[in-house]
């Protein structure tokens, strides 16, 4: 069944600038609970700007927050795990999101494993499926 957005519900409020709206637990929590399409504000501000030091825009508890978020948010990301979005809201001000990705289909994961599988016993298949090739450096 694809994901159906509900169409009821009413807008979230935007939180204050330069705020930190989750932690990481928080973070990790949303993520095994919410299904595909779901979507999570975890930062609003310039994120690449008020993560440094120099900024000045957040203390340093909250600071640490924001980052160890963002870490958490990009490396789901890398898993395949969310989506990271920006909206923009102004000059230097964008809501940071996470939105939960489709898990792979079942027919995809099933074409890797062949591939993997049979790949080396039969030399038919493995011309005929483009297989990754390891360079030397």
């Amino acid at each position: 069944m694809l994901y159906q957005p509900n169409m009821c519900r009413a807008p979230a409020p935007i939180p204050q600038c330069h705020t930190a709206l989750i932690d990481e637990n928080a973070f990790v929590d949303w993520l095994i609970d919410a299904k595909p399409g779901h979507l999570i504000i975890y930062y609003r501000g310039h994120l690449a700007h008020d993560r440094m030091t120099s900024a000045r825009v957040m203390d340093n508890r909250s600071r640490a927050v924001v980052h160890t978020v963002s870490n958490r948010v990009m490396t789901s990301a890398d898993k395949g795990l969310v989506l990271p979005v920006q909206r923009r809201l102004g000059p230097s001000d964008y809501l940071y999101i996470a939105v939960k990705a489709r898990p792979p289909r079942a027919a995809e994961r099933r074409s890797k494993f062949l591939a993997l599988s049979i790949g080396s016993n039969f030399p038919a298949v493995s011309r005929a499926i483009a297989m990754p090739v390891l360079l030397a450096a």
